[in-house]
């Protein structure tokens, strides 16, 4: 699992697979760059998805992008970089310090 979830391999989904990488930092630099990957057949279909998606309800003070970007520490688990419950534990501490007091 650590080894499909690495990121080299992960880059190598959307030209393999023709299909969006797990991880975020996959999709923003090689998915959605179209100099890096050829157009996969499922980009078109994106958009198509994006636009029937509901968003989850928003937080009225904490921006989605800050919330997102905590939650990008998850590849340092994917990496094995470090263990799932103290990557859970630092998200859950910033996300509880983003909350207005």
């Amino acid at each position: 699992m650590a080894h499909l979830l690495a990121k080299e391999v992960q880059d190598q989904i959307p030209a393999l697979l023709g299909e969006v990488p797990t991880r975020t930092d996959s999709i923003e630099s090689v998915y959605l760059n179209t100099t890096k990957s050829p157009t996969p057949k499922s980009r078109k279909l994106l958009k198509i998805a994006l636009d029937a998606t509901v968003p989850y309800p928003a937080h009225p003070t904490i921006p989605w992008t800050d919330v997102n970007s905590t939650l990008n520490t998850l590849n340092d688990v994917y990496d094995g970089k470090r263990e799932a419950r103290n990557v859970l534990i630092e998200i859950q501490d910033k996300l509880t310090a983003m909350l207005p007091k």
